[in-house]
């Protein structure tokens, strides 16, 4: 069974979860890299860079690779069911907790 996570940088975790802080701690640092250079692309179509813009993506998707690998040694995606709960949660935690 999937365990829910509500955000990655929740540090209200007990000491019996110190297991789950590498993954969680990897797939937060890959996912930020991912969109970050996902957003250098961007800026890199806009300013005409065509080529650069593509090697930012094609970084972007290794780390989207990097980011799976993380979260499947946790584990973390369960049935359709168990995703649509987490990412429910995973949503009101952002709505409620982070965007006050």
């Amino acid at each position: 069974m999937v365990e829910t996570l509500p955000a990655f940088g929740d540090q209200r975790r007990s000491d019996g979860d110190k297991d789950r802080a590498e993954p969680e701690r990897g797939i937060r640092g890959e996912s930020q890299a991912n969109r970050r250079y996902l957003f250098f692309a961007e800026k890199a179509d806009k300013e005409g860079q065509h080529q650069v813009a593509r090697l930012f993506r094609a970084a972007a998707e290794a780390e989207t690779v990097h980011a799976r690998n993380h979260f499947n040694a946790m584990d973390g995606i369960g049935t359709t069911a168990e995703n649509l709960m987490a990412g429910s949660q995973g949503e009101h935690y952002e709505f409620t907790r982070c965007t006050r």
